[in-house]
């Protein structure tokens, strides 16, 4: 006959990998938007170019003829958002840009395009406050000035990356040139972060720094990894554009 078990198969507890996957994307999901695509973006190009579907010299930027003398004008975008090879430092890159980028973003970033004017107002009262250095923008931004800011901040670093660090001297350089620009881009949004909230305080490995000495501590973490050989210039080229 057929043997039946009177005891029931125990239900194994732990974590599902499929509510992990739904917890994780559900966390993606409640990133702003502009952080969301970013992250979104870096993590394709980087998954796609460390196993060989995209290959580094296609998404990198050695030179404005590899925007113009070959039409590859996607380069501009790609250079931003190669991460670096699988490993700790990329995974905390990633993070860090997360972290910030968010913060930033759902705080409020810096308002650059609506001038605030009340009905009741008149040029006049605008003038008046432009007078006092009172400024007439809006306290708080909306997503589209943090699009526009990553825009502004993409396009100065390209154009700075090319005709301004190729003739500082040497011994700052150590002839360092960049052909991928993650990090710039990611000090970039600290260093405004940083200007808009500098009262507002981040964990550093365990220590609570104020945003104001952000930028700074990072430096002085780049000077420490280069064993103080070389400037990090990809984060002081971050902070210059920003």
């Amino acid at each position: 006959g057929r043997l039946s078990s009177s005891k029931a198969h125990p239900q194994i507890r732990g974590e599902s990998p499929v509510g992990d996957c739904e917890r994780a994307m559900d966390w993606f999901r409640r990133l702003p938007p502009v952080t969301r695509l970013l992250l979104g973006s870096s993590v394709v190009v980087t998954a796609l170019t460390n196993v060989g579907q995209l290959k580094w010299h296609q998404v990198c930027l050695h030179d404005w003829n590899d925007l113009i003398g070959t039409f590859q004008a996607y380069r501009a975008l790609t250079c931003f958002l190669y991460a670096g090879q699988f490993g700790i430092n990329t995974l905390i890159g990633l993070h860090l840009l997360t972290h910030i980028s968010a913060r930033y973003e759902a705080m409020g970033p810096i308002c650059t395009r609506r001038i605030l004017v009340n009905p009741q107002d008149n040029q006049q009262q605008v003038q008046e406050d432009l007078r006092r250095r009172r400024s007439p923008y809006y306290d708080r931004g909306e997503t589209s000035d943090y699009a526009w800011a990553l825009l502004l901040g993409a396009c100065g670093i390209i154009v700075t990356n090319f005709s301004i660090l190729p003739r500082l001297p040497t011994f700052m350089t150590r002839k360092q040139q960049y052909i991928f620009f993650f990090r710039h881009l990611t000090h970039f949004i600290v260093y405004i972060w940083s200007k808009k909230y500098p009262d507002q305080f981040v964990n550093l490995f365990g220590v609570n720094v104020r945003a104001a000495y952000l930028p700074l501590c990072y430096m002085v973490i780049g000077l420490a990894l280069n064993n103080g050989e070389s400037l990090p210039l990809d984060i002081i080229h971050g902070w210059f554009v920003g």
